[in-house]
């Protein structure tokens, strides 16, 4: 059956019986005719609304997470813009609710929204977008759900001096067991058939420190104590990403940001100088280098590591090596893939003699691995986009392999970013909390992670939010060392 057909056909039903395979493949990639976003539902709504094609909502009931029947709850015009408030936006809760009546006696939830000509609607004056998400659970998931208590002495302040004696909590998501075990003895858990997954980005030292101009300073009289302080304070630069070809444009994050408007400029040593342009929408700053230098070289030589704000004290030119993965290719990071800081050479060669193989990714860490999530219920978060690229090399080694051993979140978020879009390089933003579909990842080794953060909520994904929960717990209680510096798991 064509696809328009088998919407239309249905068109009047509240729910129907299991489409063939590749109708739901269809459905979830689109067509030329049919634009289907999957996770994030896009809905147009206006005083044109008429003008739309039938929407059609997919409601997917799991059965024992094994098998899947996909539903479709296909609402007539009028029912859908009564539903979002006869053409505003209403509450995505609101539509959730509403729409979720139609599978009643079914654990449901919704998968995807679709409509024809989005396209042409989107060029209709008048028109207004109301954006809502669609949910992997059958249920609201609140981000204090995801908490636990962490001494702050287990916080790792500095690395062991070898790299692969850290420990290592081994968890069997299968049988619901762990067993505590060392970094160095993870070969044995590898074999023919196994493809280790690691991200090679490079960190680069993107944190600096200077001064600012005080082109919009108000000015302070001779006689105010405060003379000698006047742009004085440091201002600290957090180098984001790049936004221009020649490196002179970056989104940075800035502090103290309350000072520093669009016009202010920040002076460094070298006399490398920046000015900021414009202002994020989290607080993050988009600034220009005033210099016809080589930024990367200038950087280089003045810029500082990046360590998390939860290691205490200052950098060192240690840092600078074991901030940083043995097998760090690719330049763009300012946060370390912290679950690859585990390997040695060593050890890499250890895992190839037990049959494994080794693949590499790039996925360069910014905001949208660390940025806090600013939302308390979880569906309603959003990701800042990162830069990611797979060869075309390492794709075949991967799609070779039985088992992907995903090495960080950062690895597991490229494989599943390339397999959903099916692109090996661009942007990705994707958000991984409980109830998402894995559809590459068979193994994973991961850091411990902050508490209500989308680390932990992807590693919750993974192996489930009570087993994590409790093996975060154990490792608490059995004295691990967390984040960045600290131990690790393998979720088997």
């Amino acid at each position: 059956m064509a696809l328009d057909d088998f919407v239309l056909h249905h068109a009047d039903q509240k729910l129907f019986d299991r489409p063939s395979a590749e109708t739901v493949d269809d459905l979830a990639h689109g067509t030329r005719r049919h634009i289907v976003r999957p996770l994030r539902a896009l809905v147009n709504v206006g005083p044109a609304f008429g003008a739309m094609s039938d929407v059609a909502l997919f409601l997917e009931a799991p059965e024992d997470g094994a098998d899947r029947r996909v539903f479709q709850g296909a609402l007539r015009r009028q029912s859908f813009a009564h539903l979002l408030g006869g053409g505003g936006a209403v509450r995505p809760e609101e539509i959730h609710h509403q729409v979720l009546q139609l599978a009643q006696g079914f654990s449901s939830c919704l998968v995807f929204v679709t409509h024809r000509n989005v396209t042409k609607c989107n060029r209709q004056p008048g028109w207004r977008q109301a954006i809502f998400e669609a949910r992997y659970s059958s249920r609201w998931m609140q981000l204090s759900e995801f908490d636990y208590h962490l001494p702050e002495n287990l916080i790792a302040q500095a690395p062991l001096e070898d790299r692969a004696a850290s420990r290592m909590l081994v968890l069997h998501r299968d049988e619901k067991r762990w067993e505590d075990r060392r970094f160095r003895e993870l070969p044995e858990f590898l074999g023919p058939g196994d493809c280790l997954v690691l991200n090679d980005s490079k960190v680069f030292p993107s944190r600096l420190y200077g001064h600012r101009e005080g082109v919009h300073a108000l000015p302070v009289g001779k006689n105010n104590p405060k003379l000698r302080e006047n742009l004085s304070g440091r201002v600290e630069v957090l180098l984001l990403r790049p936004v221009s070809a020649d490196a002179k444009e970056w989104q940075a994050l800035v502090r103290p940001g309350r000072k520093m408007r669009t016009g202010e400029r920040i002076r460094f040593d070298g006399d490398l100088e920046a000015e900021i342009t414009s202002r994020g929408e989290f607080g993050e700053r988009k600034l220009r280098f005033l210099t016809n230098a080589d930024v990367y070289e200038s950087i280089e030589k003045i810029g500082h590591v990046p360590l998390p704000p939860y290691i205490k004290r200052a950098d060192t030119s240690e840092d600078r090596e074991r901030y940083q993965t043995v097998f760090a290719r690719e330049k763009g990071s300012v946060a370390a893939p912290t679950a690859g800081l585990h390997f040695t050479p060593e050890v890499l060669h250890r895992c190839r003699s037990a049959g494994a193989d080794i693949a590499y990714v790039t996925l360069h860490v910014g905001l949208g691995t660390f940025q806090p999530i600013h939302s308390e219920q979880v569906e309603q978060a959003h990701l800042h986009s990162e830069t990611y690229r797979i060869t075309e090399e390492n794709a075949t080694r991967m799609n070779a392999a039985r088992r992907l051993v995903a090495v960080g979140t950062t690895s597991i978020r490229t494989m599943e970013s390339a397999a959903r879009t099916g692109a090996l390089a661009g942007e990705t933003d994707i958000f991984i909390y409980p109830g998402y579909e894995f559809q590459r990842a068979g193994a994973l080794v991961t850091n411990f992670h902050l508490p209500r953060t989308s680390l932990l909520l992807l590693v919750c994904a993974f192996a489930g939010t009570d087993f994590v929960l409790a093996a975060y717990r154990h490792a608490v209680e059995q004295a691990y060392r967390f984040y960045s510096y600290g131990d690790c798991m393998l979720i088997l």
